[in-house]
């Protein structure tokens, strides 16, 4: 049965996902991962594990092409644990960040998404074992974005990888 969430607990998370805001606005690609634990994992689609730092090169990616943040707005909206103990955080991330276009054009590129973050917690830390997107809002001038037309999103690190 899972266990209740404490307010030192909730502190902390509070704290951490402060230093995520601070990372991201300073576009720091280590603070980040470690902000998602050296040692994270995640079940991938294919039902594999994916260790975070296997994802470097695709956070990198993303890093570079981030010409400047706007905003950054990290808001929990629940914490709780599930029954295997690991802590369960859903927030609302909001924000906005000059990125590089397709066309090599800085394109100003905002979003709304209300995501979820599986977490180990030890003594010193958090260890990012998983998550979920719940719903997500993403737009370049007002235009919803898609995967393939997300010059920041997966199908354009795809693009990226298949040109050498």
């Amino acid at each position: 049965m899972a266990r209740d969430v404490d307010a030192s607990m909730r502190d902390r998370v509070d704290r951490h996902y402060r230093r995520c805001e601070e990372v991201l606005r300073a576009r720091d690609l280590d603070g980040f991962m470690d902000w998602l634990g050296a040692d994270g994992t995640f079940p991938a689609a294919d039902g594999t594990v994916v260790r975070i730092a296997g994802t470097r090169p695709f956070w990198a990616w993303r890093f570079a092409n981030v010409l400047r943040v706007t905003s950054v707005e990290l808001r929990i909206e629940d914490i709780s644990y599930d029954d295997d103990g690991l802590l369960v955080v859903d927030f609302h991330e909001r924000g906005s960040m000059t990125v590089g276009g397709f066309d090599g054009l800085p394109v100003e590129r905002a979003v709304d998404l209300h995501n979820r973050n599986l977490w180990e917690v030890s003594e010193d830390r958090f260890t990012a074992r998983g998550g979920a997107e719940l719903a997500a809002h993403r737009t370049i001038g007002g235009e919803r974005l898609t995967d393939e037309t997300d010059p920041w999103g997966f199908g354009a690190w795809e693009r990226f990888k298949a040109s050498g």
